[in-house]
C-alpha cells in the first residue's frame, strides 16, 4: 500500500506538521479542532477553517469496517 501512495507521503507529512504547528500556536487541541453540529472543523490561526470530517460519515465508516472485519473472520474460519 505504501508503494502505491508513496508520492502522497510528503504531502501528508507536511499537512500533519502544519496541523501540529496550529495546535501549538493556538495553545491546544481544543482551540484547533471544533465540532459544529455533525461537522469537525480545523480552525487555523489566520481565521481560515477546514472541514476535516463529518460525524455521520464516521459512523458509516465504522459500521463498514465492522462488517468487513466480520467477513474476514468468517472467511478465515471457513
Amino acid at each position: 500500500m505504501v508503494s502505491t501512495h508513496h508520492k502522497d507521503i510528503f504531502a501528508i507529512a507536511h499537512r500533519a506538521t502544519e496541523f501540529m504547528d496550529d495546535v501549538l500556536a493556538q495553545g491546544g487541541l481544543e482551540k484547533t479542532i471544533q465540532q459544529v453540529g455533525s461537522t469537525i472543523v480545523w480552525n487555523r490561526p489566520d481565521g481560515a477553517s477546514h472541514v476535516i470530517g463529518l460525524l455521520d460519515q464516521l459512523d458509516t465508516h465504522i459500521d463498514n469496517i465492522d462488517t468487513v472485519q466480520k467477513g474476514i473472520v468468517a472467511g478465515l474460519v471457513g
